[in-house]
């Protein structure tokens, strides 16, 4: 996690749990609106915990508070909600990103502080053809040629790019693809560039992300 910006927890949550995710994810789908800008996360609902007792249920995992724990960061505040970031059959891929503002510099991780990081719990196993994760690791830490590419993220302006972004949507030499199952617990450092592919065949493939 410290050296690569990204680690898989294997099962944290059960198959029951599981089950019950999904139902209510897929509930959650068909009930709220989806933004036409967010069409390259996925659906992108945000989800309040004091609104929905099932995602609070997460938010609040004893286990994956466990594993947290036992990595040092027994501190983590999901300040209360989560976003579905569910990829539809065929939906976009998502473009290289931060989930913060740090290019990779000595300046900008020590001007950080306080690290921030997200909680990736897939609902089905993720692969290159559903839209699995990828990462730069060590991208938190030190500066990639990629940084000095990228168009700003998010509705700053990535949101409104061209699916064949030559830079935003391309494959880096330095990339690995995360693959994880259902209940698995992919932890990641906010600052690590990432992306995910495309989802390539006809079933949703579902993230809930803290």
């Amino acid at each position: 996690m410290l050296h690569d910006g990204f680690c898989v927890i294997p099962d944290i949550l059960n198959q029951d749990f599981i089950d019950e995710l999904r139902r209510e994810t897929d509930r959650l789908n068909v009930s709220m609106d989806h933004h036409p800008d967010t069409k390259y996360q996925g659906t992108h609902l945000g989800i309040k915990f004091e609104d929905n007792a099932i995602m609070q249920r997460l938010g609040d995992w004893p286990p994956a508070r466990q594993a947290l724990e036992e990595l040092g960061f027994g501190d983590f505040d999901h300040s209360g909600s989560l976003l579905v970031l569910t990829k539809e059959p065929h939906a976009s891929a998502l473009y290289w990103h931060q989930d913060c503002g740090c290019d990779g510099t000595t300046r900008s991780v020590a001007l950080l502080g306080r690290k921030r990081g997200f909680l990736s719990y897939y609902l089905e196993k993720t692969r290159v053809e559903n839209g699995c994760l990828k990462i730069i690791p060590g991208s938190h830490l030190k500066k990639n040629p990629l940084h000095d590419q990228l168009v700003t993220a998010h509705e700053q302006g990535a949101h409104f790019i061209e699916e064949d972004h030559p830079v935003m949507f391309s494959e880096n030499h330095d990339q690995v693809n995360v693959y994880s199952n259902p209940g698995d617990l992919v932890l990641a450092d906010a600052r690590v560039l990432h992306a995910a592919y495309k989802n390539q065949t006809d079933e949703s493939r579902n993230l809930l992300l803290v």
